[in-house]
């Protein structure tokens, strides 16, 4: 965030909206809007993530209700690792704000630096991301804005995907929505986005994003690395991106393939949709998996009879279903909860034990500034 918003933002704390949502601290923010960790007013303190769109936003009609409209959009996607909107409104002041879960855990950005992370939880969080866009995706629902600080683990070693429609906000507070503008994350969008020539919905900028983000996650830094953000959008336009097993050669081939393909210079050399991307991915966890695996004579012995262990697949917590309005704020009851795919994922990898999240709750850097540090 500038100076000038972020000293803005904090005169907001301690302050409530439409009587009802308290904010009470600063979590982050950008160019377009400021989110607080707040909770509601009454018996029951419910714990939220509160996104205030700056004054200068608010006061246009047209933006204000984009900001609303595009707040929901991660409510149609039906997959339990979105972060969900459950209210809207607008404040005393003309301020515009949306009420999301606050999600426990700590943003990749912030995992990242610790340094790269262990090939087995990078590849279950491109795994459960890609299981997100498979689901966004058949909704006709693109990301567009996929980067490390829009990514939360949760401490269970679950992620969770934040500001779906984002850039579809910045792209109308820039003043265009058209072809030829680039809004999105400086070092994971591909160079036809950044040249603004990528269709709104192309899934494939998503795809590319991801094998940025693995390629992040496995080597500690960026594809292109650069001092400024007019660099990098330099690199990213003019250079191919270099293979993943030069920067990192103790990678499985397989695993580089996954993010070599995903990272091609023209869409349509790249994986063409979310699940051929997956598959490729899992076939690339199995074949690490045998690799890995124990020799058979230090497994435990099972009697035939005996049967499977059974496991608990619950997600999140319970929610609210009903509507509650007060005072021009909106409460929407949550969407239908259908259960992860690949249940064995998790118990291939183990990831729960690697990931040891620092904080109580994410700092969700909703809009963060595109020359800021992933």
């Amino acid at each position: 965030m500038m100076t000038e918003p972020l000293t803005r933002a904090r005169r907001r704390v301690d302050s409530i909206l439409c009587r009802r949502w308290h904010l009470d601290r600063v979590l982050g923010g950008g160019d377009t809007s400021v989110v607080y960790a707040g909770s509601a007013r009454g018996r029951r303190k419910r714990l939220a993530a509160i996104r205030v769109l700056h004054p200068e936003f608010s006061a246009d009609d047209v933006i204000r209700a984009r900001f609303f409209r595009e707040g929901y959009m991660s409510n149609q996607v039906p997959h339990p690792a979105t972060v969900r909107t459950i209210a809207h409104g607008q404040a005393e002041d003309g301020s515009a704000f949306l009420v999301m879960d606050l999600v426990p855990g700590e943003t990749l950005r912030e995992r990242l630096t610790q340094g790269p992370l262990p090939l087995t939880v990078a590849l279950s969080i491109a795994d459960q991301l890609l299981d997100v866009l498979v689901s966004a995706h058949a909704h006709g629902i693109a990301h567009r804005g996929l980067a490390p600080h829009h990514l939360i683990l949760e401490p269970s070693g679950r992620l969770r995907v934040l500001d779906f429609g984002g850039a579809r906000l910045r792209d109308v507070t820039a003043g265009s929505g058209r072809v030829g503008s680039f809004s999105g994350p400086i070092g994971y969008a591909p160079p036809e986005q950044v040249r603004g020539y990528a269709a709104p919905d192309d899934p494939r900028c998503d795809l590319h994003a991801v094998g940025a983000i693995l390629y992040h996650l496995l080597c500690g830094r960026r594809v292109h690395e650069a001092v400024t953000s007019s660099e990098q959008i330099a690199r990213t336009i003019s250079a191919p991106p270099p293979s993943i097993g030069d920067a990192a050669p103790h990678l499985p081939p397989a695993v580089v393939a996954v993010v070599d393909t995903a990272l091609r210079y023209l869409p349509e050399e790249r994986w063409p949709d979310a699940p051929t991307m997956q598959q490729a991915l899992r076939q690339a966890i199995t074949e690490l998996s045998h690799v890995d695996a124990p020799s058979p004579t230090l497994l435990p012995r099972r009697r035939p009879s005996s049967p499977p262990p059974a496991t608990s697949q619950r997600e999140g917590d319970p929610t609210e279903n009903t509507f509650l309005r007060t005072n021009g704020s909106t409460e929407h009851p949550a969407p239908s909860e259908r259960p992860r795919a690949m249940p064995w994922l998790s118990t291939l990898l183990s990831p729960e034990r690697a990931l040891r999240p620092r904080r109580g709750f994410v700092e969700l850097a909703f809009g963060a500034e595109p020359g800021g540090k992933d």
